[in-house]
């Protein structure tokens, strides 16, 4: 596994963060998606990405409720 420049990460979160695809974001720079979904987890488990996706039907308070 060869070590991808600072550059190139730094161009990988700004696109996460941006809500771009795995697929968008790996093409644009020019790596692998599985080098983009290694970015993705991280930045996920330092909570500064926000889930993508349908918004849910239902308020925190009746998740919390249930």
């Amino acid at each position: 596994m060869r070590a991808i420049s600072n550059d190139k990460v730094n161009s990988i979160y700004s696109l996460l963060r941006s809500k771009k695809s795995n697929s968008k974001v790996a093409k644009q720079v020019g790596v692998s998606r599985t080098t983009v979904q290694k970015y993705r987890s991280s930045l996920k488990m330092s909570g500064n990405v926000n889930e993508a996706g349908r918004p849910s039907l239902i308020s925190q308070r009746m998740v919390n409720y249930c």
